[in-house]
């Protein structure tokens, strides 16, 4: 192993230290087990054991940080204002922009290159290489937008609103057209059956996990929200009554901020309620979002450590806050499980975004106006799919007129 003595012998004039904190390290080597007990060490008369090394820089939001940071501070502004300004920006868009950054920086490294203020036709030869890889015009203007943001400009503009770069952006899209799919990606009523035979039918006796993709996928239906919604609904009583009206944890911020957008509540009717006049009205009722969403509220109140209305199961994590990315993925797992059960291929390329898609477009060509379709969402425009020759009623009711 390499000592301080044998590094100090490396250090060659004009060589420069900085410190880093481990928190900020990307990449970890994992050390041996039985190497472990040379990297002990005490601290406060406790004893520590390195079982991995930090190894490169970060691809946290501290890193990508630190530059967008550097370069406002050199522009004088204050601390205080610096953190405003970067607070402007989402979490989830400082998540989307670090990797984009740090992949360009590295790019700019191995041809000795100064990413921070390089010329524009280095920044497009790079955007270039992204296109001769095949990426898709929306995932090249991301990276536009990321390397922009931390780029110092030209002229007091930003690298992304150069003309050079604009023209760049257009024909990139005229190379590669985005396609939209002009039918439903998977096949509702096959879904919504396998939603009331088993383990889904009897809320009481399934388990956890199948009552919450239950629940989850039909309030994703019902409500045509986006996952990040989803998570951000809560238990509190103020956030929750059973009629039932669904509002998300006032702490929730969007990715837009205009008032419409915020806190806005879900409005949940019961389907098929009691009494019911034969066995079809019975086997509808399985379906209802009011029904599912009460028994999971109940069932879960015991195990959840948190106030967010859908929670982990699993060992080590259960009752605690479910993440966007495993809700997005166990609404997946739901359909695929829908599609197993019958018997059927898995449709490819499904996404969790197809439950607005078909909301949205189930409800359209049902007779819903669009007027009540179209509430403040960025999503909606893209979901107005070709529906007509499939469904002939609402979400639930339509899709189940032969049961």
């Amino acid at each position: 192993m390499l000592t301080i003595k044998q590094l100090l012998g490396l250090v060659q004039p004009g060589d420069w230290f900085t410190t880093i904190d481990l928190k900020d390290a990307c990449f970890h080597v994992e050390i041996a087990p039985k190497h472990r007990k040379y990297l002990r060490f005490s601290f406060m008369g406790v004893a520590f054991e390195y079982n991995r090394l930090p190894f490169g820089y970060s691809l946290s939001p501290r890193t990508f940080s630190k530059c967008v940071r550097d370069r406002l501070r050199q522009g004088g502004l204050s601390d205080s204002v610096v953190q405003s300004i970067q607070a402007a920006r989402a979490g989830s868009t400082t998540a989307c922009y670090r990797p984009k950054w740090l992949g360009f920086q590295r790019w700019c490294e191995e041809r000795k290159i100064e990413p921070l203020s390089c010329e524009l036709g280095s920044i497009l030869s790079y955007l270039q290489l992204l296109v001769d890889r095949g990426l898709a015009h929306s995932t090249v203007k991301v990276y536009a937008a990321a390397i922009s943001s931390c780029h110092e400009g030209f002229g007091g503009r930003s690298a992304f609103s150069q003309p050079l770069m604009l023209r760049f952006l257009r024909g990139v899209r005229r190379l590669r057209p985005v396609v939209r799919a002009s039918a439903p990606q998977w096949d509702l009523p096959l879904v919504l059956e396998a939603l009331v035979t088993e383990p889904f039918d009897s809320l009481e006796l399934s388990s956890i996990k199948a009552l919450l993709w239950k629940t989850a996928l039909l309030l994703a239906l019902t409500s045509a929200k986006r996952v990040s919604e989803l998570t951000a609904l809560s238990v509190l009583p103020s956030c929750l009554m059973i009629r039932v009206t669904l509002r998300p944890n006032p702490s929730f911020v969007p990715n837009s901020l205009r008032s419409a957008f915020r806190s806005r509540a879900i409005q949940l009717g019961g389907f098929n309620l009691p009494p019911h006049s034969g066995a079809r009205e019975a086997k509808l009722h399985l379906l209802c979002p009011v029904r599912a969403l009460a028994c999971y509220v109940k069932r879960t109140a015991a195990l959840r450590r948190t106030e967010q209305l859908f929670v982990c199961f699993g060992c080590g994590v259960i009752g605690k806050a479910l993440s966007k990315k495993r809700l997005a993925g166990w609404l997946c797992e739901c359909i695929a499980h829908a599609y197993g059960q019958a018997g059927k291929a898995f449709p490819t390329g499904v996404r969790v975004h197809s439950t607005q898609a078909m909301a949205v477009s189930t409800a359209l060509f049902n007779g819903v106006s669009v007027e009540d379709i179209c509430t403040p969402g960025p999503f909606i425009k893209f979901y107005l799919l070709d529906m007509s020759g499939s469904f002939s009623s609402s979400v639930l009711a339509g899709t189940t007129q032969d049961w």
